[in-house]
C-alpha cells in the first residue's frame, strides 16, 4: 500500500538514487505530465544478505591470503627454533585455515542463491514512490499548497480516484538528495519511528538518572565534607540535637569529618564525581545515543544526525543540570528530617 509519494525535481538524480536494480521498479509515461514514476521495494533483507555476502568474500580473501603464506614453512619466523616443530605447526595451521575456507565458500554460495532468489522472487512495495515531472511548473503546483500557521507538517496532499469509487489520498513532499535516503528504511512507518524513538529515549534517561543521580550525590557530600565553618557549625548543631549519642561520640565523628575534609580522601573525592561525570557524558552518552538512532530506523541519513544533536543537547543539560538538582534537593531534604527522625525514634 503506498501511503506518501515523493518528487523529484531531476530525471537524473532519480535514476542514480537506486541502489541496485532490485530497488526500484519503474515506468515511464509518455503522454502525461509525468516523465517517470518509480516504486520503492522493501529492501531491508536485502541488504542484510547482500552485506553478509560481501563479507564473506572479504573473508575469503584473507583466508585464503593466510594459506598462502604458510604453505612457505620459513614465513612461520623466527619464534620456531628448528624444522622440526615448524612443519607440524605449518601442517596444522593450513589443516584449519583449509577448513575455515570450505566452510566460508559453502556460505558465499548459499548467500549468493538467496540473494538471486531474491531478486527474481516476488517483492514487497514499500510505500514510496519517486514521481520526476516533464516541467517545474507542474512539480510547483502540487507541492505549492498553501499552509495555515498551525499546520506544522512538510507535505501536501494529493487525492484521486472518481466515484463510486473511494478517493486515494498521498502524501507529496519534495525528494531529498539520492545519497541521503536510507532505501532499507522506507518501508518503516511513522508511527513506528516516533514510537521507537520516544520509548528508547525514555528508557535512556532513566539509565541516566541511576548513573548520574548517585554521582551528584557523592559530589555533594565530598563538598558537604570539605565545606565552611558554617556548614561544620551547622553539623555539630544537628548532632547536639540527637540525645542518643554521647557527647564523646559526637566529637569523634565530627573530628573524622575534619580529618577526612583536610586529607588527601577530601581532595579525592571532591575530584571524583566531576570526573565519573566527563567520562559518562564522553563514552556512554554518545553510545547510548547511537543505539537509540540505529533502533529508531530514520529513512533518511540527515534524520539520523538530527536526532543525534538535538538528543545529545537533550542529555547532557539533563545530565548536567537536572538529575544533579533533583539528586542534591532530595538529599538536602533527607538531611534535615533525619536529625528528627532520629530522636522521634529514641523517644
Amino acid at each position: 500500500r503506498m501511503h506518501s509519494t515523493h518528487v523529484s525535481p531531476s530525471r537524473r538524480s532519480l535514476n542514480h538514487s537506486a541502489p541496485g536494480h532490485e530497488s526500484l521498479v519503474s515506468a515511464r509515461l509518455e503522454d502525461s505530465t509525468v516523465e517517470q514514476c518509480c516504486v520503492a521495494l522493501v529492501l531491508d533483507e536485502w541488504y542484510s544478505v547482500k552485506t553478509n555476502l560481501q563479507l564473506t568474500r572479504d573473508y575469503i580473501l584473507a583466508r585464503e591470503e593466510a594459506l598462502a603464506k604458510l604453505a612457505d614453512v620459513e614465513s612461520l619466523g623466527p619464534e620456531w627454533p628448528t624444522l622440526v616443530f615448524r612443519r607440524p605447526m605449518s601442517l596444522l595451521l593450513q589443516r584449519y585455515q583449509k577448513c575455515r575456507l570450505g566452510w566460508l565458500k559453502r556460505r558465499e554460495m548459499k548467500l549468493k542463491a538467496r540473494l538471486e532468489s531474491m531478486a527474481f522472487g516476488p517483492k514487497c512495495l514499500s510505500g514510496s514512490a519517486f514521481v520526476t515531472f516533464k516541467r517545474k511548473e507542474d512539480r510547483d503546483i502540487l507541492l505549492n499548497e498553501s499552509l495555515h500557521c498551525w499546520n506544522c507538517r512538510d507535505y501536501t496532499f494529493f487525492s484521486f480516484g472518481r466515484p463510486p469509487f473511494s478517493s486515494v489520498t498521498l502524501h507529496c513532499r519534495r525528494a531529498p538528495a539520492p545519497g541521503d535516503i536510507e532505501w532499507q528504511n522506507l518501508h518503516i512507518r511513522s508511527f513506528q519511528r516516533h514510537l521507537a524513538i520516544g520509548l528508547y529515549t525514555f528508557l535512556a534517561l532513566l539509565l541516566m538518572f541511576v548513573l548520574v543521580t548517585p554521582t551528584a550525590l557523592v559530589g555533594f557530600c565530598a563538598n558537604l565534607v570539605g565545606g565552611s565553618g558554617s556548614i561544620m557549625a551547622s553539623l555539630e548543631k544537628g548532632l547536639q540535637g540527637v540525645p542518643v549519642l554521647p557527647q564523646a561520640a559526637k566529637e569523634r565523628i565530627v573530628g573524622i569529618i575534619q580529618t577526612w575534609s583536610q586529607g588527601l580522601l577530601g581532595k579525592a573525592l571532591n575530584q571524583m564525581p566531576t570526573l565519573v561525570l566527563l567520562l559518562i557524558n564522553s563514552l556512554i552518552v554518545p553510545s547510548v545515543i547511537e543505539g537509540i538512532c540505529i533502533m529508531t530506523r530514520c529513512n533518511q541519513k540527515s534524520t539520523f544526525e538530527m536526532h543525534q544533536k538535538q538528543l545529545n543537547y537533550v542529555f547532557l543539560l539533563i545530565n548536567t543540570i537536572a538529575f544533579p538538582f533533583l539528586g542534591v534537593t532530595t538529599l538536602s531534604a533527607a538531611a534535615e528530617r533525619a536529625p528528627r527522625g532520629i530522636q522521634d525514634f529514641a523517644h
